[in-house]
C-alpha cells in the first residue's frame, strides 16, 4: 500500500505535469530560476552513471541522458512514471526507471554511482537523516548529489495583498498537512527543514557541502527551465521569497 505522501503525489501528477513546463535539456532547480546544468553546479561526464530520486516524469534524467550519462530515475508514483515512461519513449532517452518508496532505499548498491540527483522529493521525505544517508552510501568516493528541496520560508503564509510573508516562528517551521485529493484517512505532509538542519545532517553523514543557493527568477522567467501554468500565480512571491534551497555536495 502506497504511504500517503505517494498517494498525495500520484492524485496530483496530472495537473502537475499538464500545467508546468519542465525542461528536458536541463535540471529544473526553482519555478522561473536557473537551470543546475548551466551555473555549472554539476558537470556530468559521458559515461557516468547517475540516479535520480523523487523522478516525476523524469525530466532531469532525460537531460542528463542528452549528454550521455547513463541514467536510473526512481519514484513511488506508478502514475507519475507513467508520464516518465511517455516522456522517455518520445525523447529517445535510455532512462531506465524504478518504483520505489523513497523511504525504502536499502536496496541500493554501495558505491555505485557517480552523481545523485533530487529535486522537489526530500520535503516529501519524513526521515531526512536516512534519505542522506542512502544517498551517501550508493555514491562513488568523490561523487556528487545535487538536492533542490523547498526552502523552509514557503512553510509561511504570504500576504498577497500587502506583499510580504507572515513568518512567526522560522526556527520550527510548520508541516504542510494536504489531503484533500488522497482517498484515505490519513495526510500527505510537506515537511519544511531549516538550512541550519538539513546542512547539518549533509556534514554529519560526511558529505563535504560545496554551495548553498536560494535561485530566484530570471530576469525573463520565460527562459528559465522550470515554469508554466501551475507556478504563475506565485511569481510574485518568488521575487522576494525563494521557493527553494539547492545544496551540491560531495563524498
Amino acid at each position: 500500500m502506497d504511504n500517503p505522501n505517494i498517494a498525495g503525489w500520484s492524485a496530483m501528477a496530472q495537473k502537475y505535469q499538464s500545467e508546468s513546463d519542465i525542461s528536458t535539456h536541463e535540471i529544473h532547480i526553482s519555478p522561473f530560476g536557473p537551470g543546475a546544468l548551466s551555473l555549472g553546479l554539476i558537470t556530468p561526464k559521458e559515461g557516468e552513471k547517475y540516479l535520480e530520486l523523487g523522478c516525476g516524469a523524469a525530466q532531469n534524467s532525460i537531460a542528463l541522458d542528452r549528454r550521455g550519462v547513463n541514467t536510473y530515475a526512481v519514484d513511488g508514483s506508478e502514475i507519475q512514471l507513467k508520464n516518465a515512461i511517455s516522456l522517455i519513449s518520445s525523447s529517445g532517452a535510455r532512462t531506465k526507471l524504478i518504483k520505489s518508496d523513497l523511504e525504502k532505499l536499502d536496496w541500493l548498491k554501495p558505491n555505485a554511482f557517480d552523481g545523485v540527483v533530487s529535486c522537489f522529493a526530500a520535503e516529501f521525505v519524513t526521515d531526512f537523516e536516512k534519505f542522506i544517508d542512502s544517498i551517501y552510501y550508493t555514491l562513488k568516493e568523490g561523487g556528487v548529489m545535487l538536492l533542490a528541496t523547498v526552502h523552509p520560508l514557503g512553510a509561511f503564509e504570504w500576504d498577497e495583498l500587502e506583499g510580504y510573508l507572515r513568518v512567526n516562528d522560522y526556527l520550527n517551521p510548520p508541516v504542510e498537512v494536504w489531503n484533500e485529493q488522497i482517498n484515505s484517512d490519513e495526510s500527505a505532509l510537506t515537511i519544511f527543514r531549516t538550512l541550519e538542519d538539513m546542512y547539518s545532517v549533509l556534514i554529519s553523514y560526511g558529505f563535504t557541502v560545496e554551495s548553498i543557493l536560494e535561485p530566484t527568477p530570471l530576469e525573463d522567467p520565460l527562459q528559465s527551465p522550470y515554469k508554466g501554468r501551475y507556478w504563475e500565480p506565485y511569481l510574485q512571491r518568488f521575487k522576494k521569497i525563494p521557493f527553494s534551497l539547492v545544496f551540491t555536495a560531495r563524498k
